[in-house]
C-alpha cells in the first residue's frame, strides 16, 4: 500500500505552518502508547526466561512479539499459548538441527510432538513440518559458479523463516496486518544473519546455504563484508519503512536496529578489511 502524509493531505493555501504541527502531539502520544505496550508484553514474558521452555532467551522474545502484538489489540496471548508456541520454538530447532546436521534427539522430539497435539494447532502444525520438508528437500546446493545461488539462499532462509513465524501466528490466534509480519520478518532475518556470522566457519565446513556461505563461494574472504553489510542494510531498511507507514511496527524496527548494530560489529571482527 502506497504510504500518505496525513500532513500534505490537510495543508490548504495559507495553513501550511499550522496544519504542519498538528500530527506531532498525536504521533508522540501513539509512541509512548506502543513503547508502554512493548514493555508490558515483556514483563508478561520474563518468567520464560527462567523457564525449562522455550531453552533460548531469543525464542522468548519472538513470543514476546506476539505477545505485543495481542496486547496492542488490547488483550493478551494467555499462558497456555505462550506455553504451546515455547514448545514450537524448541520443535523448529530441533527439526532444524535435524536438517543441518542429520542428528536428531528422538525421545526429546516425541515429546514436543505429543504435546503439541494437545496444545496447538494440529493443522497448522502438520502443515508447518510439510512446508519445512519441502523448503529443506529444496535447499540451494553450494556449488561454484552457479547463477543465482546465492539470490537463492537469501529466499530460502527467508522462506524458512516466514513458514515458522506464520506457524507461529496461527498458534497465537492472532490477525496480524502484512505491515507488522514483514517487520517482523525483517527482523528475523537479522537475527539470522547474525546466527550466520557466528556459525560460518562450522557452516562452511558441511557446506550449509547460509548468508555467509552463498556470499564466500565465488568471493575472497575479504570480499564478503560489504554484500553482507547491503544485505543487513536492506533487512532494516524493510522494518525503518514499516515503522514509518504503521507506529505499530516500531519496536520491530528499534529491535532490528539494535541487531543491525550487533551484525555490523560482527562483520568487522569476522571479516576485517
Amino acid at each position: 500500500m502506497r504510504s500518505t502524509n496525513p500532513m500534505q493531505e490537510s495543508r490548504t493555501s495559507g495553513e501550511a505552518g499550522y496544519n504542519d504541527r498538528i500530527p506531532v502531539r498525536p504521533r508522540i502520544t501513539e509512541l509512548a502508547r506502543v513503547a508502554g505496550t512493548a514493555m508490558s508484553a515483556a514483563m508478561v514474558c520474563s518468567p520464560m526466561l527462567l523457564a525449562a521452555r522455550p531453552k533460548t532467551p531469543l525464542r522468548v522474545f519472538c513470543i514476546a512479539a506476539f505477545e505485543y502484538l495481542a496486547h496492542l489489540r488490547g488483550g493478551t496471548l494467555g499462558r497456555r499459548r505462550r506455553l504451546a508456541m515455547a514448545h514450537a520454538c524448541d520443535f523448529g530447532s530441533l527439526r532444524n538441527d535435524y536438517y543441518d546436521h542429520q542428528l536428531l534427539d528422538t525421545t526429546e522430539y516425541r515429546s514436543l510432538r505429543s504435546k503439541l497435539r494437545c496444545m496447538a494447532p494440529e493443522a497448522a502444525t502438520s502443515r508447518y513440518i510439510q512446508d519445512l520438508r519441502q523448503a529443506e528437500r529444496n535447499r540451494p546446493i553450494l556449488v561454484a559458479g552457479t547463477s543465482g545461488v546465492t539470490d537463492a539462499v537469501i529466499a530460502y532462509r527467508t522462506w524458512v523463516l516466514d513458514l515458522t513465524l506464520h506457524w507461529l501466528q496461527e498458534i497465537s490466534d492472532l490477525s496480524v496486518e502484512p505491515v507488522k509480519f514483514h517487520a517482523l520478518l525483517s527482523a528475523a532475518g537479522l537475527v539470522q544473519l547474525a546466527d550466520d556470522l557466528l556459525d560460518w566457519k562450522e557452516d562452511q565446513a558441511v557446506r550449509l546455504p547460509s548468508y555467509v556461505t552463498a556470499f564466500l563461494l565465488d568471493r575472497p574472504r575479504v570480499a564478503v563484508a560489504m554484500p553482507l553489510r547491503a544485505q543487513a542494510d536492506a533487512l532494516l531498511q524493510r522494518t525503518v519503512g514499516a515503522a514509518k507507514r504503521d507506529v505499530g511496527s516500531v519496536p520491530f524496527a528499534v529491535a532490528a536496529a539494535l541487531i543491525w548494530t550487533f551484525v555490523i560489529a560482527l562483520l568487522r571482527v569476522r571479516f576485517p578489511q
